[in-house]
């Protein structure tokens, strides 16, 4: 699977589109009104709330907004698809998140944007944006729903805040992904430790890349985690361990870090 980038042109052919445009800045400023969620972002989106009202039947059984996203195929941009999102700004924590809920809302979704055979691809993800406090607790519950056998589904959902939700379909920037000056840095200062004379050394290089990593993950800040681990497995293979037990401590401190972030 290549790179993920939004394309708006293909939501853009979608006849609900213009008949009821929006984007995720009008949708949550509607919802949560305090208008910066998406602030400075043009992220244009169906609105199915609208949709579902204008016809007969039950409300509140669509997800917010779809958008239309793209992905790098060696050279060139394809796999055009729309993309299911669901605005959970409004919530403080996650005692109310049901999985039949959510589950209705993207099946309904499916139903509505392929209305009247209309041939459509839509992404199996689900993207579940939640203010970034809340983002932690609801990636775990989303986890843990995607071990259970009648929750499967979940697996496929993306639990994010506005910000890494950007990330995450690349807004505004374009192919070929290059790493962030901040993580070129960071990398080029981890690079200069090439001999470290002790356990204590490797302990606090380790817990620095460790929470940076982290950091990058809970952004989604793709092309930066493949720079990162490019040159981590470079670094850890011409890297000089101490002597004796500092050294054998190293090692092990080395390998369940590499296990942790980038075994397949």
């Amino acid at each position: 699977m290549g790179d993920i980038f939004h394309c708006p042109e293909y939501l853009n052919l979608h006849p609900l589109m213009s008949e009821y445009p929006s984007s995720l800045s009008l949708l949550s400023d509607r919802d949560y009104g305090d208008g910066c969620y998406f602030k400075g972002y043009d992220i244009p989106s169906i609105d199915l709330d609208s949709y579902e009202k204008s016809i007969e039947g039950s409300n509140d059984c669509t997800a917010d907004g779809v958008i239309g996203i793209a992905e790098t195929i060696g050279k060139d941009v394809g796999n055009k698809r729309l993309l299911i999102t669901e605005l959970r700004m409004g919530y403080e924590n996650c005692n109310n998140l049901s999985f039949s809920n959510i589950m209705r809302k993207y099946n309904h979704s499916c139903d509505i944007l392929r209305f009247k055979s209309y041939d459509c691809k839509i992404d199996n993800k689900f993207a579940l944006i939640f203010k970034p406090k809340v983002v932690a607790q609801a990636r775990r519950l989303v986890f843990s729903w995607s071990k259970e056998s009648s929750k499967r589904a979940a697996k496929d959902w993306s639990v994010l805040c506005p910000e890494s939700f950007c990330n995450y379909i690349n807004y505004g920037k374009e192919p070929p992904l290059k790493p962030t000056e901040k993580t070129v840095g960071i990398v080029d200062k981890w690079k200069e430790n090439k001999s470290l004379t002790s356990f204590e050394q490797f302990n606090d290089l380790i817990s620095e890349m460790r929470n940076y990593l982290y950091e990058m993950k809970n952004k989604y800040l793709i092309a930066d985690l493949k720079y990162i681990e490019g040159n981590i497995s470079i670094l850890f293979d011409s890297i000089s361990f101490p002597l004796g037990d500092d050294g054998e401590l190293s090692r092990w401190l080395v390998n369940d870090f590499r296990t942790e972030f980038f075994s397949t």
